[in-house]
C-alpha cells in the first residue's frame, strides 16, 4: 500500500469530538488568529461577508481592524432593499469595506495633518463558508 503525504500549506477539514480537536494539525481558527497576529497593526484588516435569503433580500457586512493600538474595531453593515445574489451581496460587502477604509484613512489624515503622508497596505479578505 502506498500512502502520499497532502501538501503541508493545505488546510485540511477539522473532526471535531465534544467540542475539543481531534487532530494534531493547527486549527483553521488558529491558522486565521496567526494571520491577524501577523498583519495586525501593520495592514488595515478588513474581514467581509455578504449573505441572501432565500427570497432575495441580502445584506453586507464588514469588520475592520485598525492599525492603532487600543483602538476599538470598526463594523458597519447594509441591507439591500432590491433583490440581489449571493455574489452581488458579497461585493457589496467588498464594496462597503472599501469605503470604510477611504473613510478611515481621510480621518486619520485629518488628526495628522503636519505628519508625512505614509502609504499602508490594505488587505480584504472576503469570509468564505461563512
Amino acid at each position: 500500500m502506498v500512502t502520499l503525504d497532502a501538501p503541508k500549506d493545505r488546510i485540511d477539514y477539522i473532526d471535531i469530538f465534544c467540542g475539543k480537536y481531534t487532530g494534531e494539525k493547527p486549527a483553521v481558527h488558529d491558522q486565521v488568529d496567526a494571520f491577524i497576529t501577523r498583519h495586525r497593526y501593520v495592514s488595515l484588516l478588513a474581514f467581509t461577508d455578504g449573505a441572501v435569503n432565500e427570497f432575495g433580500r441580502g445584506s453586507s457586512a464588514v469588520v475592520m481592524l485598525p492599525l492603532e493600538l487600543g483602538t476599538p474595531e470598526i463594523e458597519a453593515k447594509q441591507v439591500h432593499a432590491a433583490l440581489i445574489s449571493s455574489l452581488e451581496a458579497e461585493i457589496a460587502a467588498l464594496d462597503l469595506a472599501m469605503e470604510q477604509a477611504i473613510m478611515y484613512f481621510e480621518g486619520n489624515a485629518v488628526k495628522s495633518s503636519d505628519a508625512p503622508i505614509r502609504h499602508w497596505p490594505i488587505i480584504v479578505r472576503p469570509i468564505i463558508g461563512a
